[in-house]
């Protein structure tokens, strides 16, 4: 997520909505019990790192990838995503298309190739 850069402001609003979000959900026992981390990498608003910071993250084993903004960051973090059968989710334009967060689809690839996780990835770690 873009914490420098251009798109500074939208990724650190999302992040710290994230963090609210999620510190409540963990507040009341987590999701089925498991307590979910939020980790946060700037991309600077280029695909490359956005790239980048996904590849780092999958390699330390998180369930899932969100926060990517922008057409080109978020495909070259989903191309990421993708290889390794990652869930991703981002915000979307239109809200009608989004299915839920962590839903395991790009606004750009969300009508041509929706991810089905693997019960392995989709499985949450305490």
């Amino acid at each position: 997520m873009p914490l420098t850069g251009a798109a500074d402001q939208i990724g650190l609003a999302y992040l710290n909505g994230a963090k609210i979000y999620f510190d409540a959900i963990n507040a009341k026992n987590g999701a089925a019990g498991y307590k979910i981390e939020v980790k946060a990498l700037d991309d600077g608003y280029v695909p490359a790192k956005a790239a980048a910071n996904a590849k780092h993250l999958i390699d330390e084993d998180v369930d899932a990838l969100f926060g990517f903004t922008g057409t080109a960051s978020c495909d070259a973090a989903f191309a990421v995503a993708k290889a390794s059968n990652t869930l991703f989710s981002h915000l979307l334009p239109r809200p009608t298309r989004c299915m839920t967060l962590l839903s395991a689809t790009c606004s750009t690839c969300a009508p041509r190739w929706p991810m089905r996780p693997t019960k392995s990835r989709a499985t949450a770690r305490r």
